[in-house]
């Protein structure tokens, strides 16, 4: 027999064998691997296949070796025995694990199928959960649809309503049909109609969605119901269904209602803001007329004429060859004995009568102003000096022939004039201009009343006058820089009840520029004579209150009080009572160590302005007392009037009073009068221990002089007191 052929066969019969031996261990361990079994028959199965594959491995091994030995049937037959052996048990083995793998090739199908299976379950009830969801969502909507606040409606293209709330038929009860809407645009005028036919066209056609705009129906009453409209295009995605649009609609009739009574409220405000501008208005052209005016005349005041006046002196620089302006100062004759006699009252109706008569005799180009008390300026443009004498002749003559009337009296008056003519030779501001014609004036004055003075450049009586303008810029350097100091003069108390507290007068001096002293003698009549009184009144007010408030001494007793002083023209500025309420907040000096000191004749020549003043500076807690008593006097009925602390009597009745009995007469009247009236008395110029005695005796409650105190600056007169 041909056994190595057959031995050949079985080798390569086992080899094959082997090969799917190898592959089922594989899927085996795999298998067990996946589902975590290792147990039990599979476990045998294991131990038999790694044995077959030992066996097997140790078998080719041993054929390899073989070959190399002698041919012998003997070892052929063994070899093709062995590998007999290693068949059987493969097939074996394979015979256990066909079962095992076709069971597991069926398991796997199952569970292919059943995850197919599982799948259809998980689509069924996601459908079921959609429709669900479906039936939900459409109830909802169903739900928001019939049950909302707004109006909703479904229309095609040609407007008809396919379906609608009951909100929307609920806005139309009071329209003019009343009945349920089966268009989208019944309800409506004809302009509202063909603009919702329009909308709703280009909406279906453009496909421009939403669309956003106000509708207006009517009611029964013919009144307009308004609504938001909002228009909105649905497509259905079936291709059998047409489009549609739903319409919400926002009832907005309160709030355009709202809107009209807003627009209406709004109109009425601006009317009214209209005509509150209006008013401002003409108050600003009332301040600002008050500003240019004197308000008792009406006519121009100081600024404006001296505004005025600047801009024709300007003019000049341009036009130096003309010289036909003129300027007149006119100050009244015996005006003040009108104020004694009849009152304030009646010497302010007097000067209105003589303003108009002077603007009579003035030409619209002309320019009048009132300067002072009984002080006026006119401007003659285009007016030779020839001429304007002529102009101040007619006015002197219709003065004088006058008779002024008030409350059944009649008063006589005249008018001194002194005149300037305008040129480029004069050198000068406005402000001198105005003195020098004042001091024009003045001169006519002392040639006898009723008289005409025209200045000339080498006038000598305008000597005076002229260092009279340089003073002014003194002052005015000085209220600049500061260039004032204050002094005081001690008032001496001779009564028991008052000795103990410290009292004295506040003075001022200016400095000079190598620093001398200069006494107010030489610089208060020319600020007095041209209006520079209340800077310096005010000057000395904030200036003693901002010491005493920084060197206020610890000593300083309840009754210890500072005079100051007011002059007329302070009285008389409007701002006054302002200023010192200003300045008490803005330094805190108790009021009642202050005084104010007034003098009687600027109280009687305007007896209620003065009032006033005082009344209000003792409702500030201040003191006022009524300077130069005696001096102006015609009657003592004034004190009547004037709520005051202290008289403090003139110096002329004082320094006399020794060897005078007039003198002392007088002053004995006036000191009995006023303390019957409850008022303090006051003795100035007491310049000898004589007159000292001698007030004393009369019951004088205070004596002031340089027999009690030289003035001395007040920063002195603290550190005394400290």
């Amino acid at each position: 027999m041909n056994w190595p052929f057959i031995l050949s066969c079985f080798e390569a019969m086992s080899h094959s064998l082997l090969f799917m031996t190898y592959v089922a261990v594989i899927f085996l361990f795999v298998y067990s691997w996946l589902r975590g079994n290792a147990q039990g028959e599979l476990s045998t199965l294991y131990w038999l296949s790694l044995g077959i594959i030992v066996s097997s491995v140790a078998v080719h091994v041993g054929g390899h070796f073989f070959h190399f030995m002698p041919a012998s049937d003997g070892y052929i037959v063994l070899a093709i025995a062995v590998h007999s052996l290693l068949i059987a048990a493969m097939l074996l083995l394979m015979y256990r694990l066909l079962p095992i793998i076709s069971f597991i090739l069926d398991l796997r199908r199952w569970q292919t199928v059943e995850q197919v299976k599982a799948k259809l379950r998980r689509k069924e009830k996601e459908q079921e959960e959609t429709q669900f969801a479906l039936r939900n969502s459409e109830d909802r909507f169903r739900s928001i649809f019939d049950q909302a606040a707004m109006g909703i409606a479904i229309v095609n293209v040609d407007g008809l309503i396919l379906d609608a709330n009951q909100a929307y038929y609920d806005s139309f009860v009071d329209s003019v049909s009343g009945l349920p809407q089966r268009y989208f645009f019944d309800g409506v005028d004809l302009e509202g109609s063909a603009k919702d036919k329009v909308i709703l066209s280009e909406l279906f056609r453009h496909k421009n969605s939403p669309y956003g705009y106000t509708k207006r129906y009517l009611r029964k009453n013919q009144s307009a119901l308004w609504f938001n409209v909002q228009l909105s295009l649905v497509e259905p995605k079936a291709s059998d269904q047409t489009p549609y649009a739903i319409a919400m609609l926002e009832n907005i009739t309160q709030q355009k209602q709202t809107e009209q009574v807003l627009i209406k409220t709004q109109e009425r405000l601006q009317h009214l803001l209209q005509v509150r501008a209006d008013q401002i208005s003409q108050m600003n052209e009332e301040l600002s007329w008050q500003s240019s005016h004197d308000h008792l005349t009406g006519l121009l005041n100081r600024v404006a004429f001296e505004r005025h006046l600047t801009s024709t002196l300007k003019s000049l620089e341009h036009n130096p060859q003309i010289t036909k302006h003129t300027l007149c100062y006119l100050n009244l004759d015996r005006f003040k004995a009108i104020n004694e006699l009849g009152g304030t009252l009646a010497g302010d109706e007097v000067l209105r009568q003589v303003s108009k008569l002077i603007e009579s005799r003035c030409r619209q180009t002309d320019q009048l102003a009132r300067l002072g008390s009984d002080e006026f300026a006119l401007l003659l443009h285009q007016c030779p000096i020839e001429q304007a004498q002529k102009v101040a002749e007619s006015i002197v003559e219709l003065i004088q022939d006058a008779s002024f009337h008030w409350e059944g009296h009649e008063y006589t008056l005249s008018v001194s004039l002194g005149l300037v003519p305008i040129n480029n030779g004069f050198g000068g501001d406005a402000t001198e201009m105005i003195m020098v014609a004042d001091a024009a004036c003045t001169v006519a004055k002392k040639r006898g009343r009723s008289r005409i003075h025209v200045y000339e450049s080498n006038d000598q009586e305008f000597a005076k006058y002229r260092s009279e303008a340089q003073w002014i810029q003194k002052i005015k350097t000085a209220l600049e820089r500061d260039g004032f100091s204050l002094y005081v003069q001690s008032i001496l108390p001779l009564c028991e009840e008052a000795s103990g507290y410290r009292r004295c007068e506040i003075l001022i001096r200016m400095l000079g520029d190598d620093g001398e002293v200069i006494s107010p003698g030489l610089f208060l009549p020319a600020a007095e004579r041209y209006h520079l009184m209340t800077q310096i009144d005010y000057w000395v007010i904030e200036n003693t209150l901002k010491y005493l408030a920084e060197h206020e001494s610890p000593e300083m007793k309840k009754g210890d009080c500072y005079s100051i002083n007011l002059s007329g023209m302070s009285i008389n500025d409007d701002s006054l009572v302002d200023f010192l309420q200003t300045q008490f907040e803005r330094y805190p000096v108790p009021t009642e160590h202050i005084c104010f000191e007034v003098t009687e004749t600027v109280a009687i020549s305007n007896l209620s302005r003065a009032n006033e003043v005082i009344q209000s500076i003792r409702a500030m807690g201040c003191q006022i007392a009524l300077d130069d008593f005696g001096a102006g006097m015609s009657s003592f009925n004034y004190l009547k009037y004037l709520p005051v602390d202290y008289l403090k009597i003139d110096g002329s009745f004082i320094k006399d009073i020794v060897d005078d009995p007039i003198d002392h007469a007088m002053v004995e009247t006036i000191n009995r009068i006023g303390h019957v009236m409850g008022i303090k008395t006051v003795a100035e110029y007491v310049s000898n221990e004589a007159i000292l005695q001698k007030i004393k005796h009369i019951g004088i409650d205070y004596a002031q002089g340089y027999c009690i105190s030289r003035p001395i600056p007040l920063s002195r007169e603290q550190a005394q007191l400290t």
